[in-house]
């Protein structure tokens, strides 16, 4: 489950920055329009900084997925330790749901 928390933070990041990256295009053609060595600077300094926060939101993903692997890995080592408890878990777990499904029905 952290996995697919991980996965989906990193798409949300993704959007983000292509949203961000759209937006700096439509600045930079602005800023061309009225200036053009001043606008190539601040483009310059601006895909700069957007190429940092990109890093650096990679390397977040990345140490939320090494997390979510671990987490992964200490719930089998669990289940491995007491598998009679684990099966009694996912059962219940199972019972709970398929009861509060069949309630919508």
């Amino acid at each position: 489950m952290p996995t697919t928390k991980a996965n989906q933070a990193a798409e949300d990041l993704r959007e983000e920055f292509e949203t961000l990256r759209k937006e700096v295009s439509e600045m930079m053609a602005l800023l061309k329009d009225k200036g053009g060595s001043y606008a190539e600077e601040m483009g310059g300094k601006m895909e700069e900084k957007l190429d940092t926060y990109q890093e650096k939101a990679r390397e977040g993903t990345e140490a939320a997925y090494e997390k979510g692997s671990e987490g992964i890995e200490a719930i089998g080592n669990r289940v491995r330790k007491n598998p009679v408890a684990s099966l009694c878990v996912a059962f219940g777990v199972g019972y709970v749901i398929s009861k509060l499904m069949d309630q919508g029905k």
